[in-house]
């Protein structure tokens, strides 16, 4: 008896803030084997790490325009726009949306000391 291999390829995607119910963001069961290039993957619970056969991916945030509001375009500074990537590929299904991200890190005191 055989057991049939079931193949999954998925390019160009973005997992980003993802919460699943098991080990890793993506996982293949049984006879199926899940393969992902060229995908981002950032901010996963419990990581970001993809399944085995999957390469060439980055782990870096993908810098949506507000994802509150729903708005999954992409910052004109995103890794996942095709001049933020090695590949020169875009990475997800939408595109530019709003210009560079202006998220810098700042420790609690120092933005407290601003409205003082």
């Amino acid at each position: 008896m055989s057991v049939n291999t079931y193949w999954c390829i998925l390019s160009q995607c973005i997992f980003a803030f993802t919460e699943p119910c098991a080990q890793r963001t993506i996982y293949a069961d049984g006879p199926s084997v899940a393969t992902l290039i060229q995908c981002c993957s950032y901010g996963n619970v419990p990581g970001n790490d993809l399944p085995g056969g999957s390469s060439a991916y980055i782990i870096d945030d993908p810098l949506f325009c507000d994802v509150t509001a729903d708005d999954l375009t992409l910052a004109s500074n995103s890794p996942c726009l095709p001049g933020g990537n090695g590949w020169e590929q875009q990475i997800g299904t939408h595109g530019q949306g709003c210009v560079e991200s202006m998220v810098e890190e700042r420790s609690w005191g120092s933005i407290k000391a601003m409205y003082r």
